[in-house]
């Protein structure tokens, strides 16, 4: 299983960019169970420039407004993520954005899930 998740953007930012990476994720892993975490909106947006790939699911998920790090995007962040991760029991997880309070978060789950590969995408 692998997680891919959306955790900063919740509108049409990076839609296009994470179109392309979800296409290159499922070809990279064919035939493994994947999970697309995002905002409704998000997905909308991606699935407008292309068909989701056979093997992956999805899941909504709440993402802040953007403005600024604060600790509460931190925690919001991590809680939803370690709940997905307590859930599915990925053997990777890929973040497809991340803000400095991401890095945090993914700090603690690296600790805590430390068998799970974290990939952070900075684009």
């Amino acid at each position: 299983m692998i997680i891919i998740a959306e955790p900063t953007y919740g509108l049409h930012d990076h839609a296009a960019v994470n179109a392309a990476l979800l296409d290159a994720i499922a070809l990279a892993f064919p035939g493994e169970p994947i999970l697309f975490a995002a905002t409704p909106v998000q997905r909308s947006h991606v699935e407008r420039i292309c068909t989701l790939p056979r093997q992956m699911d999805v899941v909504d998920i709440a993402v802040g407004p953007p403005g600024g790090v604060k600790p509460g995007r931190m925690v919001s962040q991590w809680r939803m993520l370690r709940a997905l991760m307590r859930a599915r029991r990925p053997r990777i997880v890929i973040l497809l954005s991340a803000g400095p309070e991401t890095l945090f978060a993914a700090r603690a789950l690296a600790s805590e899930f430390s068998a799970v590969r974290l990939f952070i995408v900075l684009h």
